[in-house]
């Protein structure tokens, strides 16, 4: 993730949240090395599991965040939590974030699924079971967002859109 982008869009804080600690301790160096200490934090924790969301919005007041980001990551949380994960985390995030408040998501094509079951068999059972398919336009819709913007992109050699979902 380019850290720069919170100075270009006068992003007063940035809350980073990965349950990986040594990711966690790469974007606090990428940070310090790019000079983008200020207003930025990162915290490990899941949001995905239960009320985790609910007891942050608690530590840091309800309201204080508008903006969720979910870039490479919905596969896993989907992988590893199933269809009833998944409808959890949007459900909870509409309740987190205020009126207004925005939800990013980089859907990862069905194909991405296949090929980290192939590498992680473990995951198998919980991939058979998905029933629910990106971009979960449909379990949006159903939770209470709305698709805003569709952003096309190309980066780093593969095209994945961004869609943007907006609490009304």
């Amino acid at each position: 993730m380019d850290l720069s982008r919170s100075k270009e869009f006068e992003t007063k804080e940035v809350l980073g949240v990965d349950i990986d600690q040594v990711l966690i301790d790469d974007a606090r160096r990428i940070a310090k090395s790019e000079g983008l200490g200020e207003g930025l934090r990162f915290e490990l924790g899941d949001f995905m599991e239960q009320g985790w969301l609910e007891g942050l919005a608690g530590r840091e007041g309800r309201g204080n965040f508008e903006v969720v980001l979910l870039f490479s990551v919905t596969k896993w949380l989907h992988l590893h939590h199933g269809d009833a994960g998944m409808l959890r985390l949007f459900r909870s995030l509409y309740a987190f974030l205020p009126t207004g408040g925005v939800v990013i998501i980089e859907p990862q094509e069905r194909e991405n699924y296949a090929r980290a079951v192939k590498k992680n068999k473990d995951l198998k059972l919980v991939y058979k079971s998905i029933e629910i398919w990106p971009p979960f336009e449909m379990e949006m819709n159903e939770v209470g967002f709305k698709l805003e913007q569709r952003i096309e992109r190309v980066e780093g050699g593969f095209s994945r859109p961004l869609l943007v979902w907006r609490k009304e």
